[in-house]
């Protein structure tokens, strides 16, 4: 994967996990929940990107 887009996908797991912290500590839950989907679905395209290319690898 090219590092500049893995550390753009990086920088975004890590906004959205300092957003869904900020969101939690103030109480308003659904945002958080919201934030840490953004987050999850953030490292399942990361995932499927290192996993595409490490088979193209072998």
């Amino acid at each position: 994967m090219n590092p500049l887009l893995e550390q753009e996908y990086l920088n975004k797991i890590n906004e959205c996990k300092a957003n869904a912290k900020k969101y939690y500590d103030s109480g308003d839950y659904a945002k958080a929940s919201e934030e840490y989907l953004k987050c999850s679905k953030h490292c399942e395209i990361l995932v499927k990107k290192t996993e595409d290319e490490n088979s193209r690898c072998k």
